[in-house]
């Protein structure tokens, strides 16, 4: 059987509150039988206060071969400092960014 691609949700809000947008991301592609037996996904919560390595060491321990922020409420600066030191451990693993933040 081939391996499921692995995939991580994070999002970095106040006061550790879930995006919905990421439950519902996640909902949406496991209704699709393709995406439900080729990935597996994963979704990850932290406090927007909580340190970028305290995230990252996080995320390493999932060890997703893409990993999916959600960028809002000031949340930019650790999501870029997430992800220089994500591409940098693991430089195969692909990032997207999405959210209301990430057009500024």
């Amino acid at each position: 059987m081939r391996k499921k691609l692995k995939v991580n949700l994070v999002g970095l809000n106040v006061g550790g509150n879930m995006p919905l947008g990421l439950a519902y991301l996640k909902a949406y592609a496991m209704g699709f039988p393709d995406l439900r037996n080729k990935t597996e996904i994963t979704l990850s919560d932290y406090d927007i206060l909580a340190s970028p390595e305290y995230v990252l060491n996080g995320i390493i321990a999932e060890d997703p071969a893409l990993v999916g922020f959600n960028v809002m409420h000031g949340s930019l600066d650790t999501v870029l400092k997430v992800s220089r030191y994500l591409k940098g451990l693991r430089p195969y693993t692909k990032i997207i960014c999405g959210g209301v933040e990430i057009t500024r």
